[in-house]
């Protein structure tokens, strides 16, 4: 159960990797992170929750986080308490100043695929529920916010891109179905200086 992989250079980072202990947990979970920079707080879950205590996971997961600049704060968590399929999560920061939070959490398997550039970025993404949910979100720019929460029995899918172009990008997406699984496709470049919402 478990392997970890970590590069970091820098000072100042705090770190915090779990990916669950409990001896009914078959995870093959792994962690790839890569970290340049200073000042950089990152909290890796895979098996086991924020809180530090372990779902009883039965599904393999994966995750790669790669960070570089200075003062950023990256939080993922991934959890099952099931077998019907395991999570992936890739996310890639460069820049200063951004505050990630990702969470996959429930049964089936769930990916989700996150790039940033630029400083002073916001996001949210939670992906939770029985459904298989795909998401893939990149921010390009400065001071952007973006909350995504995909929930449901059935898959849901977003595409997400947003470019500052001038102006910042507030953006939410709720997708939560019961009957259908809900599509959704995203592209902005935002020109306006006082920024623009979606």
């Amino acid at each position: 159960m478990g392997q970890q992989e970590a590069t970091i250079q820098g000072n100042d980072n705090n770190i915090l990797i779990r990916q669950g202990w409990s001896t009914t947990d078959t995870d093959k979970n792994q962690i790839d992170l890569s970290v340049t920079g200073d000042n950089n707080s990152l909290q890796l879950n895979q098996s086991v929750s924020v809180t530090g205590a372990s779902t009883l996971s039965t599904n393999g997961h994966y995750q790669l986080a790669a960070v570089a600049g200075s003062y950023n704060s990256l939080i993922t968590q991934q959890t099952n308490t099931g077998v019907s399929g395991g999570h992936y999560l890739e996310t890639n920061i460069s820049g200063n100043n951004n505050i990630v939070k990702e969470y996959q959490m429930d049964n089936s398997g769930k990916l989700m695929f996150t790039q940033i550039n630029g400083s002073n970025n916001t996001v949210t993404a939670t992906q939770k529920g029985t459904g298989g949910h795909y998401l893939d979100l990149t921010l390009n720019g400065d001071g952007h916010t973006a909350n995504v929460t995909q929930q449901g029995a059935l898959g849901n899918k977003a595409t997400v891109s947003l470019t500052n172009a001038g102006g910042a990008v507030n953006f939410t997406l709720i997708q939560n179905g019961t009957t259908s699984g809900q599509v959704y496709s995203l592209q902005q470049s935002c020109t306006t200086p006082a920024g623009c919402s979606v």
